[in-house]
C-alpha cells in the first residue's frame, strides 16, 4: 500500500524520523483519477534506469524521491484521493536553486548564467578533476539524526562503516552510496576510509559483511576498483570494454594518442606549454599507448586498439582496459589518489561466501562494475529491495552497466577534432556527421549518454552487459520500520543470507514468492563466465506505455493501454494502440495562442513564449 510519508512519520528538522504508532491514516487510492499503482508505474517511465523497478523505487523515499522532484512538468496540481473517501489537492511549485537577486529582464539572466567566466578565472590545469569525461557528483548528505550513526564515514558522506550496537552479532556493514568524490583529496579520504572500516570492523570481531550499495549512481571506476581490491587485496582489477567506432571515434583516438606522445616527450624544466597541457588533457582511454588489452598485454600501435572490429551488427574498437595499476597516469600534475596495488600473499578480510550486496536496483555506473567483479568472479549473492507490487525476480542493477558515461560537453570536444582530421583528409569523411550539432544537448544542464560498452569477462556470447538480464538472488519488501533504523532492514539481509547453508537457495520467508532460483542468478546455478539463459519472466518488463509529458492531468480517459510486455511508445492516448503520434496539449496551444497575439515586454512571458514557438 502507498502511503503519505508524513501521515506515518514525524519529519521534524533536527530530530530523528519516527515512526507514529497511534496516528489515523488512510492508503492512498488514486493519483489525478488513476490507481496509484498504474499512476506510479507509468510516472516512472520518465526517468533514465532500464529496470522497471530501478524505476518504480526512484519515484519513492530516497536519495531520487523523483515524484516530489520529477525531472518533467507535471502539470499544476496534484491530486490524491484516500481509501478513507478523502482528497487532497497539491499545488506544483516550482523552485529555482541560483540566486536571483538583482534580475529583471532575460538580459539579467544571460548576464548572469549565459556568460562563461573568464579564462584567468578558470584553472588551467588539465588533470583529472577537470577533465570532461568526469561523472556527475552523487551524494548522500550524512546528518546527525541518521539512525543508526556511522562508526566510520568520510567527509562526503559516500562511505560509511557500521558494526556493534543493535547490528547481527558478527555482522558489518559497508555502506558506499556513491563513487563520485568532488577532488582527488576526497578521493583519498575515501579510499583511507574505506580501509579504517575493513580494519576496524574485522578487529572488532566482524566476519561477516553486507555491501550496502542503495541509492549509488556511480561515479568514478578508479574507486570502485580500489574498492575491489581492498575486499580482496590479492586480486588484481581487470575489465573489458570497447568503443563503437566512427570517423568521429577515429579524430579523437589519432589526437589524443599523438598528444600523448608529445606529452610524454615533455621538458620537465621548463613551463608547461599548449601541447604539454593537450597531452595531459587527454591522457585517457582514447590513447592506445596508456591502456590494455583485457589479459594485461600492450597494444602495438594504433591500428591494433581501433581496428575497426566487426561485432554483431556494427564495428567497435578492440577490447580493452585502462591501465589501473598505472599511477602515474596523469603525466603533467600526478593525482593524491593511487589505486591500491594487490599482493597475491595478502589476506582478505571477509571470506566471499561471508559476503552479501545489497541493493534497491539503482545502482550504476561504477557501481554495476564493481557488481559485476564482485558476482562474475567471487561469486557473492545479492538481494534486492523494494520494486513494483508483483511477485517477481528483480536485478541487482537496473540503471546503465557501460563503463563510461559522456556528458554533453564530451560532444563538443570531438567535434572540433573531427573537423579537422577531414580538412587534412576528405576521405575520412563520414555521411553520418554531414549535419552534426551539438544544439539539442544545450538544451538540457545534465545531458549524459553512456558510450563505453562493458563485457562480462569469459563471456563467448560478447553480449554487452547493459543488454543482459540479471536477477537478484532474493528480493524482500520494505517495512515501515525499516525507513526509520536501518538497522531493522541490515539484520534481515544478515537473517536471509547468512542463516541458511552455503551456496543453497535463499529460500527464507522474507523472500517474495517468485523472487528466488532465477538461472541468471548464482543461486540459481550460474557460473562464472555466464550469463544465463536470457528469458526472464514477461513480468519484468513494463506494463504499461508511458504518456507524452507536456503539463495536462493525465486521467484514465488519456491514457493508452499497453497490450504486450516490454518497452512502450509515446502515444496521446486516443486509442488502446501505443503507435500515435505526439500532439500538443490543450493548454500549450492555448498558451501558443496566446503568445501569438502578445505584444508586451514582460520579460519571462517573452522568454516562454520563445520557447513554445
Amino acid at each position: 500500500m502507498i502511503h503519505r510519508e508524513d501521515d506515518r512519520y514525524y519529519l521534524e528538522e533536527g530530530s530523528p524520523t519516527r515512526l507514529k504508532q497511534d496516528s489515523e491514516y488512510s492508503a492512498i487510492s488514486r493519483i489525478n483519477g488513476v490507481d496509484v499503482l498504474e499512476y506510479l508505474e507509468r510516472q516512472s517511465l520518465a526517468d533514465s534506469f532500464q529496470d522497471p523497478d530501478s524505476l518504480y523505487n526512484a519515484l519513492l523515499f530516497g536519495p531520487y524521491n523523483n515524484f516530489l522532484l520529477p525531472t518533467f512538468y507535471p502539470g499544476a496540481e496534484t491530486v490524491i484521493d484516500f481509501v478513507n473517501g478523502t482528497t487532497q489537492i497539491y499545488p506544483i511549485v516550482a523552485f529555482v536553486r541560483e540566486n536571483l537577486t538583482d534580475i529583471g529582464s532575460a538580459n539579467d539572466i544571460y548576464e548572469k548564467f549565459c556568460i562563461p567566466p573568464d579564462e584567468s578565472e578558470e584553472a588551467t590545469s588539465s588533470s583529472r578533476k577537470a577533465s570532461v569525461l568526469a561523472p556527475r557528483l552523487t551524494r548522500r548528505v550524512l546528518e546527525s539524526q541518521q539512525n543508526p550513526f556511522p562508526n566510520e564515514y568520510d567527509p562526503s558522506g559516500a562511505i560509511q562503516g557500521f558494526w556493534g550496537g543493535d547490528i547481527s552479532d558478527q555482522v558489518a556493514i559497508l555502506g558506499i552510496y556513491g563513487f563520485s568524490p568532488d577532488t582527488d583529496e576526497t578521493e583519498s579520504f575515501f579510499q583511507e576510509t574505506l580501509r579504517n572500516i575493513l580494519q576496524q570492523s574485522t578487529q572488532n570481531g566482524t566476519d561477516k559483511l553486507i555491501i550496502d550499495l542503495r541509492g549509488n549512481g556511480g561515479g568514478t571506476v578508479f574507486l570502485a576498483l580500489d574498492t575491489l581490491v581492498q575486499l580482496f587485496p590479492d586480486t588484481t582489477p581487470d575489465t573489458s570494454s570497447n568503443l563503437r567506432a566512427s570517423a568521429a571515434m577515429s579524430a579523437l583516438i589519432q589526437s589524443s594518442s599523438t598528444n600523448t606522445t608529445l606529452a610524454q616527450d615533455q621538458n620537465t624544466t621548463t613551463d608547461l606549454d599548449e601541447t604539454e597541457v593537450l597531452g595531459e588533457y587527454n591522457n585517457s582511454l582514447f590513447a592506445w599507448q596508456l591502456i590494455l588489452k583485457p589479459d594485461g598485454s600492450l597494444f602495438k600501435d594504433i591500428d591494433d586498439y581501433y581496428g575497426p572490429y566487426s561485432f554483431g551488427p556494427g564495428h567497435f574498437t578492440a577490447k580493452f582496459q585502462q591501465n589501473y595499476t598505472n599511477n602515474d597516469r596523469n603525466i603533467l600534475d600526478p593525482s593524491k589518489f593511487d589505486m591500491t596495488i594487490a599482493n597475491p600473499e595478502a589476506r582478505r578480510p571477509f571470506a566471499p561466501e561471508n559476503m552479501v550486496i545489497l541493493t534497491d536496483g539503482t545502482c550504476a555506473s561504477a557501481c554495476s562494475i564493481l557488481v559485476e567483479n564482485l558476482k562474475n568472479k567471487f561469486g557473492i549473492m545479492s538481494i534486492t529491495i523494494g520494486g513494483r507490487a508483483q511477485y517477481t525476480p528483480m536485478q541487482t542493477v537496473g540503471g546503465v552497466k557501460g563503463s563510461r558515461l559522456f556528458p554533453a560537453a564530451f560532444f563538443d570536444e570531438v567535434t572540433p577534432l573531427y573537423n579537422n582530421m577531414v580538412q587534412e583528409d576528405e576521405s575520412l569523411a563520414d555521411p553520418i556527421f554531414d549535419s552534426w550539432t551539438t544544439l539539442a544537448s544545450r538544451r538540457f544542464k545534465d545531458l549524459r549518454v553512456n558510450g563505453m560498452n562493458a563485457f562480462r569477462i569469459g563471456d563467448p556470447t560478447n553480449t554487452p552487459i547493459h543488454f543482459i538480464y540479471e536477477a537478484s538472488d532474493c528480493r524482500i519488501w520494505w517495512t515501515p520500520e525499516m525507513l526509520v533504523d536501518q538497522t531493522v532492514l541490515w539484520n534481515r539481509v544478515a537473517e536471509i543470507a547468512f542463516d541458511r547453508p552455503h551456496g543453497s537457495i535463499m529460500s527464507s520467508e522474507w523472500c517474495v514468492s517468485g523472487s528466488t532460483g532465477d538461472p541468471t542468478s548464482i543461486s540459481g546455478g550460474l557460473k562464472r563466465g555466464e550469463i544465463g539463459p536470457q528469458t526472464p519472466p514477461k513480468e519484468v518488463f513494463p506494463r504499461y506505455a508511458g504518456w507524452i509529458i507536456n503539463g495536462t492531468i493525465t486521467t484514465d480517459e488519456e491514457l493508452p493501454e499497453h497490450d504486450s510486455y516490454g518497452p512502450g511508445t509515446i502515444s496521446d492516448g486516443s486509442s488502446s494502440s501505443s503507435s500515435g503520434q505526439p500532439t500538443d496539449s490543450a493548454a500549450l496551444q492555448d498558451f501558443r495562442d496566446y503568445c501569438s497575439e502578445y505584444t508586451g515586454d514582460a520579460w519571462l512571458i517573452v522568454l516562454m513564449c520563445a520557447a513554445v514557438n
